[in-house]
């Protein structure tokens, strides 16, 4: 994946949201804007994929024609975007490079994963980071979060890349549209 690129459209599209719109506010401002941002992306998640909802026979939401799989998917960019932004505004840039090999071993790994418990534990560590501002906190909420979005959601890398710059289009489409 290329994480260089991949993190520079994030910084990219903030950028360009926050010159649109003439937003001013501060450093600490936007690392709690986007803290916040992500929380509720990884609850989009949540509810779009649906696997703690033990009670129900047809897990997972669609969005109008789009299957579960690519609902959830994104759902997931959308978050990454926002990691990719909280890197960026903590100067972590270097904790979101995830290597081939690693990546590789996600998928490769079979066993099952407590979803609930991964999700619980990524707020846990995002909540730390925020906290504390602990960058081994992001980096391993951020490891987790691509583990459970490869092994558990069973998304592939050149998955994941391609719809998060199909998603960049997308916002920027929208913030022409007065979004």
């Amino acid at each position: 994946m290329d994480w260089a690129k991949m993190l520079q459209a994030s910084v990219n599209l903030d950028r360009d949201i926050r010159i649109k719109h003439n937003l001013q506010n501060s450093l600490a401002d936007r690392i709690q804007e986007a803290y916040i941002s992500l929380d509720v992306e990884l609850a989009e998640i949540a509810n779009a994929a649906e696997w703690f909802k033990v009670w129900k026979t047809h897990r997972g939401k669609r969005d109008g024609e789009l299957s579960v799989h690519q609902t959830v998917l994104n759902e997931f960019v959308d978050a990454i975007d926002f990691f990719l932004l909280m890197a960026n505004l903590n100067q972590w840039n270097h904790l979101i490079v995830i290597g081939d090999e690693q990546l590789a071993n996600y998928q490769s790994d079979q066993r099952d994963l407590d979803l609930s418990l991964m999700y619980l534990n990524i707020k846990k560590m995002l909540f730390s980071t925020y906290s504390y501002n602990r960058g081994t906190d992001f980096q391993h909420a951020w490891h987790l979060f691509i583990k459970f979005g490869i092994q558990g959601l069973g998304f592939t890398p050149e998955e994941l890349e391609k719809a998060y710059f199909a998603k960049n289009q997308i916002n920027y489409q929208r913030q022409e549209n007065n979004y």
